[in-house]
């Protein structure tokens, strides 16, 4: 930016080399946040399919990428816009006065809290409770993984090594990845009946207006798929029609 230019409505500081990262709010409780809530929708999600197998004898399914995708996209939108806000306050982006600095950074330090002792009992429900797993051992389970930091302390030769795989080791029958079994559009209208007939005996259950919209919207989808794949009988179908005799 021209050092001449004048801005009306922005004003640019420069910041001290090497601060960013402390000054990020994502890095002020936002990550942490989220890899919370990601790792206890994991665990739950285990849990539930470790007891679908008592149940019903089915082995437990493995996580796809879908899966992981779709647990992102959970754990996101559980994180509310007052942790958000209470993050950037504590980067001290935003100017407040000192009160109100205090107890934001007071509701963020619960919020983290309160995301923690969520995440250690789902892995206590997982684990069993004489397990010496902590929540601060599962967020930073994957801290030592291969990253681009890493690439700067790594040599050429691991580098290459890396990329074409040659560490990795050979797929078992137990990595393979298990048959998908497709859902019918009738089992699909089936678990949404059930669903809603769920909803409707659970008196103290509140569902909004916009849910039962999106609900009702992803019903009809089904059943106009259903319908554009029903072919036209013909007559002639029914009649074996032999000019010859």
């Amino acid at each position: 930016i021209d050092e001449e230019l004048h801005l009306t409505n922005i004003t640019i500081h420069p910041l001290p080399e090497n601060t960013t990262a402390h000054l990020q709010p994502c890095d002020a409780g936002i990550i942490y946040s989220f890899k919370a809530k990601y790792r206890q929708l994991l665990c739950e999600n285990r849990i539930q399919e470790f007891d679908k197998e008592i149940e019903t004898g089915v082995s437990p399914s493995k996580l796809s990428i879908l899966d992981a995708i779709q647990m992102t996209v959970t754990a996101w939108d559980r994180i509310t816009t007052n942790t958000i806000k209470n993050c950037w306050i504590k980067t001290v982006i935003l100017p407040l006065s000192y009160d109100n600095a205090e107890t934001s950074l007071s509701e963020l330090e619960e919020s983290i809290q309160r995301d923690k002792c969520q995440m250690q009992h789902s892995i206590d429900n997982l684990l069993g409770n004489d397990n010496n797993v902590t929540a601060n051992d599962f967020l930073s389970i994957d801290d030592k993984l291969l990253s681009i930091e890493n690439y700067e302390e790594s040599t050429e030769q691991e580098i290459v090594d890396c990329v074409l795989g040659k560490n990795t080791e050979v797929e078992t029958d137990e990595d393979a990845p298990s048959e998908v079994i497709d859902v019918s559009n009738k089992e699909a209208i089936e678990c949404l009946e059930k669903l809603q007939k769920y909803i409707n005996q659970e008196n103290n259950m509140s569902v909004s207006f916009e849910w039962m919209r999106q609900f009702n919207s992803i019903k009809n989808s089904i059943l106009n798929n259903i319908m554009s794949k029903k072919v036209q009988t013909q007559l002639e179908q029914y009649f074996d029609f032999n000019l010859n005799n």
